[in-house]
């Protein structure tokens, strides 16, 4: 059996490991309160000797000292998994990844329910593994992965912190867990000249001049368009500077020509005093109050664009096979099938990121772009009404 030892205010373990004599610190100090530390110190030498004895795991060894001392009140008792997931915690990024986590957090307390008010390291990996095949039966691969991706780098906080001595969610996989059948990448479908028009003639104000906005600088996100800020668009160059915040496309700066129809489309929202271009729908998106992207794709099927879920036949999978994003998927549909704009000029209009455009130096000028984007503009007006404004 251990012993103990004093030295410098310290409790050290004495103990025989293969008949040598090992004395290390426990790292408890002796304190106000000489019993209380002594018991848990006693029980860290203990702990201590069976690991160097190989009689006890080190990861075991560990949560035994842990709560041990929180049980003997030397060290504190961890925050509640709510309480750290949601005030303690802090994710890093741009707003749209702060939005995300915010949302995976509140889905994965509203899961946990009462339980989410235990300590933190009472959580188990068969509580994640119930909650990640719980969201599989409600929303699609790519979202349940994004949500166990956020929620364990916030574990992994807590594992630096020295909060929790694991992750339950790193021994989560999620390949294994969803269903054979159900797809692991799930393709937007582009929107037919047709559906363009009538989003850009038939919806109400802000929609469709965000889809206009979008349409006519190149197809681009919807998070960019609604944290385009009136500084980005210069009326006297002509021109629309957007920053994507989207992670890989930091830094990359789209300079979009402002043909005749985005101009009037900006000019018709121009307000002075205002930050943003569209700035309701820019708080919306930034507070994810409402959601921009859910009450768009609402707009979608109220036009017949399309179709509605069927929420009695498990519709909680349900997957839109187009919505916002879509519009990105326009603009590089009818560039390629045109067979007058390369594919490098394509990628720099639409903004999508390739090594081989970088190898290449290529850079397209401000007139071929706004070829490209008369060209679009002519694909959607080719029915009689006019389009906006």
């Amino acid at each position: 059996m251990s012993r103990l030892k004093q030295r410098s205010g310290t409790w050290y373990a004495d103990f025989i490991v293969n008949g040598t004599r090992v004395v290390k610190t426990t790292g408890i100090k002796v304190g106000d309160n000489p019993k209380a530390s002594r018991a848990a110190a006693q029980m860290q030498a203990e702990t201590m000797e069976r690991v160097a004895n190989g009689n006890l795991s080190l990861a075991s060894a560990m949560e035994a000292v842990r709560a041990m001392a929180r049980a003997t009140g030397m060290i504190n008792c961890a925050p509640s998994i709510k309480e750290y997931l949601t005030k303690i915690y802090k994710p890093r990024g741009g707003a749209s990844n702060v939005a995300g986590y915010k949302r995976a957090a509140d889905v994965f307390c509203s899961f946990l329910g009462e339980l989410a008010n235990r300590p933190l390291d009472q959580l188990t990996v068969s509580e994640c593994t119930e909650f990640l095949q719980h969201r599989l039966d409600r929303v699609s691969y790519g979202t349940v992965g994004l949500h166990k991706s956020l929620l364990s780098t916030a574990f992994n906080a807590a594992v630096a912190d020295d909060i929790i001595t694991k992750n339950p969610f790193a021994y989560t996989r999620l390949d294994k867990i969803a269903p054979r059948n159900m797809p692991r990448k799930l393709k937007r479908l582009p929107f037919t000249s047709q559906e363009m028009h009538i989003m850009l003639t038939k919806f109400s104000s802000p929609w469709r001049e965000l889809v206009a906005v979008s349409f006519l600088t190149g197809g681009q996100r919807i998070g960019d368009i609604c944290r385009l800020p009136w500084s980005g668009v210069d009326f006297i160059a002509g021109l629309v500077t957007i920053n994507p915040k989207k992670t890989g496309y930091a830094g990359q700066t789209i300079v979009a020509p402002m043909i005749a129809p985005l101009r009037a489309v900006l000019e018709s929202l121009y307000k002075p005093g205002e930050e943003y271009v569209f700035p309701e729908l820019h708080d919306m998106y930034e507070s994810s109050r409402g959601s921009v992207s859910t009450q768009f794709t609402a707009m979608l099927r109220a036009y017949g664009i399309v179709s509605k879920i069927d929420k009695s036949q498990g519709a909680g999978r349900g997957f839109s096979e187009k919505s916002f994003h879509s519009i990105r998927h326009t603009v590089v549909s009818m560039l390629r099938s045109s067979n007058q704009f390369s594919q490098d000029l394509a990628r720099q209009i639409v903004g999508h990121n390739s090594e081989a455009v970088e190898r290449a130096y290529f850079t397209a000028d401000i007139s071929s772009k706004q070829a490209g984007i008369e060209y679009l503009f002519n694909q959607v007006q080719k029915a009689p009404t006019a389009l906006l404004p």
